[in-house]
């Protein structure tokens, strides 16, 4: 696999977690592999700007809108990777999570 191949989308709202998401993927067994993080912030519940400087994420803020859970699955088409995930901000993944997704996936191709 390369860097060209996958994306993280990562949902949040409300829950002060997004730190430790993205320590969670940058900490996968395949994290070389991730091409772009990408935040979908609804509202204006909690001030993420010191860690968008930090890890030099793309940040998407609906700031006075609650897309809900929907708008977050329209990024997909947007991007130019392989894969893409969506998780959102109360998913914590295991080291592995993300190879998995993959393996699973390519295991399960011919099939669809």
């Amino acid at each position: 696999m390369n860097k060209d191949n996958l994306t993280v989308i990562i949902g949040i709202w409300k829950r002060d977690s997004t730190e430790e998401i993205i320590n969670l993927i940058e900490s996968q067994t395949i994290s070389d592999n991730i091409s772009d993080i990408i935040i979908w912030q609804n509202d204006n519940h909690i001030d993420i700007s010191d860690l968008v400087k930090k890890y030099n994420f793309a940040h998407i803020h609906s700031v006075n809108k609650n897309w809900k859970f929907h708008a977050r699955f329209t990024l997909p088409l947007l991007v130019n990777t392989k894969y893409c995930i969506v998780l959102d901000d109360d998913t914590l993944i295991g080291p592995k999570y993300l190879e998995e997704c993959i393996r699973f996936s390519q295991a399960h191709d011919d099939k669809v």
